[in-house]
């Protein structure tokens, strides 16, 4: 799976200048995104179509976006967008109409998956980042997580190329995936401040793969979380995810369908 989930990025959306890493996290879902609705006979420099709308997020189109006036992704497919017009409008003059359709905006369920891809990406990436520089076992945990999502090793393969048991592997992965998805609930669930006191992000990780593996138990498994105001945002934050879930970028291509299996890997048992 390297050439998907080797890279791995996130998105503040705070209204500063985000880093590079920040804003790479919307490469590759929007490099699929893009690829899937425009084949290459319409876009032929797509390398540098990510590039310019990437460039473009870091060096300036930030400034304009506005948390009160709507959702980052639904600023994000704008810009989007208004580079593909820009495109259009300059080819037109030069090749048929015909040959060149005029872009339509991305739908909101298109935007939310592409969303909900840097989202995981950036939670990934900091996962990554907090124990690739250990010089200890935690850096087990990188090798362990990279052999199922990357190299789509086994358990009893990770457990032989590691010198661990195949209970650690299990163990090990149940951690990480906890973390990733509680880091990812931390920066992304509806929730207002004055109740994310106390809250045990890593925990609220586990209910939800619980929830996704175990759906016909979904009300009891969320019932199980403390107080209303975070389950009612949790049953939010999920019916988003399925919905994205389903409308993910990629199609049935194989960058596609290395997303999904990378999503099985952190969400699921694969």
């Amino acid at each position: 799976m390297t050439s998907f989930w080797q890279s791995t990025c996130s998105a503040l959306r705070d209204g500063q200048e985000p880093s590079w890493d920040d804003v790479l996290d919307y490469e590759r879902p929007l490099r699929l995104l893009l690829t899937t609705r425009y084949p290459q006979r319409y876009i032929t420099d797509m390398d540098d179509l990510v590039q310019e709308i990437l460039l473009d997020l870091k060096q300036q189109v930030y400034q304009r976006y506005n948390r009160e006036k709507g959702r980052f992704r639904a600023f994000l497919c704008g810009v989007v967008r208004i580079k593909l017009l820009d495109r259009h409008k300059r080819r037109r003059r030069l090749r048929p109409l015909d040959q060149i359709p005029e872009p339509e905006a991305l739908s909101e369920v298109e935007s939310l998956s592409v969303d909900l891809v840097a989202d995981i990406l950036g939670a990934l990436r900091r996962w990554h980042d907090k124990y690739a520089s250990a010089s200890d076992e935690r850096l087990t945990r990188v090798y362990v997580l990279a052999g199922r999502l990357i190299h789509d090793l086994s358990y009893k393969e990770i457990a032989a190329r590691e010198g661990i048991s195949t209970s650690s592997v299990k163990r090990t992965l149940a951690a990480a995936r906890a973390e990733i998805i509680g880091d990812l609930l931390y920066n992304t669930i509806d929730l207002a401040t004055s109740d994310r006191a106390g809250i045990d992000w890593q925990r609220l990780g586990l209910r939800v793969r619980e929830v996704l593996s175990r759906p016909q138990k979904h009300a009891e498994v969320l019932a199980r979380v403390e107080t209303p105001a975070l389950r009612r945002a949790l049953e939010r934050w999920l019916d988003v995810y399925t919905l994205a879930l389903k409308h993910l970028p990629g199609g049935l291509d194989a960058s596609g369908e290395e997303l999904r299996r990378g999503l099985e890997v952190i969400f699921g048992d694969g």
